[in-house]
């Protein structure tokens, strides 16, 4: 699973706390502990990048839950 900056509106979030990356589980969000994306207006969200403490794991920035990152070739010539 991968975290992407575009919602699902199509629009390219431009804040601090959205960064691309690897979703990593479990993470603490919203005081409960979730294993999978979670469902928000904008779309399902992961963690990209952790605040980590004795016991817990808190979003620190999040990315749009995409199923995998799409790479796009270059052809050679």
């Amino acid at each position: 699973m991968f975290g992407i900056t575009t919602n699902n509106k199509g629009k390219v979030e431009k804040n601090k706390k959205v960064k691309e990356g690897k979703c990593l589980f479990p993470f603490n969000y919203k005081w409960e502990t979730h294993n999978k994306c979670v469902k928000t207006e904008k779309g399902d969200i992961c963690a990209t990048s952790l605040i980590e403490t004795s016991k817990k794991r808190t979003l620190k920035t999040y990315g749009y839950c995409q199923k995998k990152k799409t790479f796009k070739k270059k052809k050679k010539k």
